[in-house]
């Protein structure tokens, strides 16, 4: 049985596929991705916003889930 942050699954969604909101994605210059990390065995849930593909706010994410991992004692 996995523990708690064991496995993380990570993925990314383009947020332009909402027809309704296209729009106000353009004009309001809202993010266009969102990035999602979820752990498999507890379920918890953490997002990320972007505005482009940008390396360093993936980077900042990532290490942010880092230093929760650390703090709950899981890495």
């Amino acid at each position: 049985m996995l523990k708690p942050f064991e496995k993380i699954h990570i993925y990314n969604k383009y947020l332009d596929d909402i027809h309704e909101f296209y729009t106000a994605y353009r004009v309001f210059r809202l993010p266009e991705y969102r990035i999602t990390a979820r752990c498999i065995r507890a379920g918890a849930l953490f997002y990320a916003y972007d505005l482009g593909k940008h390396q360093q706010i993936r980077r900042c994410f990532f290490l942010g889930l880092e230093s929760i991992f650390k703090i709950m004692g899981s890495i």
